[in-house]
């Protein structure tokens, strides 16, 4: 479980409670080992044999299924595109058992090869967002955060970053009960958008780069700027925006931010 922090500051702004669920304190260093960990322990329950995972990644995927074969002592064979920065590359180092190949331009070339190869490898194959398993591992960010609050405390938004859509189909799904590499978010989070009150904001890389500075000099704690998309809607002008025109109303509980961590953090810290 990870940890809500109130934020002094952004409560103070908005007027009204800030809670930021510090996904990025995951061993790994985002929310992707929730989903990416119960997809390999899920997989492996079902084919106990395979002899390693394979799995496609920018980055945060490849070192949360790093994370769980470590754990349930099982090789894994990580794919990333050329792209990949020295800095996170150095991370894979760190788990043992862990094989690299560098290949492809982007996310979808990467994955091509990935699944070539473990074809022939007879391994289980780990998306690094979009399989029921895995939303099923990152849906327990919901149930914690329903354990956190308040009994009967409903928050008036939350705010998650999307790429894959991982992270926000949960959210979704639980409301009811880069690293933005890949080129389409999730298929099932565009067919039941219309579930709920879903407001897309898009954010130039500066806004996240500035709620990033912002998050890192209030809390401390580096994330990397796929991350700051969230953070931008609470740490600059959005919300209020966004309340003057109706579409929200922020004194219906609580704000969330699901603070989702990431690796890829040496712009702020080279």
């Amino acid at each position: 479980m990870t940890s809500f922090m109130m934020s002094l500051s952004l409560s103070s702004k908005l007027g009204s409670e800030v809670l930021l669920k510090l996904d990025n304190t995951q061993v790994p260093g985002s929310f992707k080992v929730r989903g990416i960990g119960n997809m390999c322990v899920r997989a492996l329950q079902n084919n106990p044999k395979a002899p390693c995972f394979v799995c496609v990644s920018g980055g945060n995927a490849g070192l949360a299924a790093c994370y769980a074969g470590m754990l349930l002592n099982k090789p894994v064979h990580v794919f990333v595109p050329t792209s990949t920065c020295d800095f996170v590359l150095q991370q894979f180092q760190l788990y043992p058992g862990c094989q690299l190949h560098v290949f492809g331009e982007v996310l979808d070339e990467t994955r091509e090869r990935a699944w070539e190869f473990c074809e022939a490898a007879g391994g289980i194959f780990v998306p690094p967002f979009d399989h029921p398993y895995i939303w099923e591992g990152n849906s327990t960010i919901v149930d914690e955060m329903v354990h956190q609050l308040k009994d009967g405390v409903v928050p008036s938004c939350i705010m998650v970053a999307v790429a894959g859509a991982g992270c926000c189909w949960v959210c979704l799904k639980g409301s009811k009960a880069k690293s933005l590499g890949a080129l389409l978010p999730s298929k099932v989070l565009f067919e039941r958008r219309n579930e709920c009150n879903i407001i897309s904001v898009v954010v130039s890389d500066d806004e996240a780069e500035q709620a990033c500075r912002s998050f890192m000099r209030e809390q401390r704690m580096v994330v990397e700027l796929a991350c700051g998309a969230a953070l931008s809607v609470i740490y600059g002008d959005c919300l209020l925006s966004l309340e003057k025109e109706g579409k929200v109303d922020l004194s219906k509980g609580p704000l969330i931010a699901i603070v989702c961590g990431g690796v890829s953090v040496h712009k702020f810290v080279s």
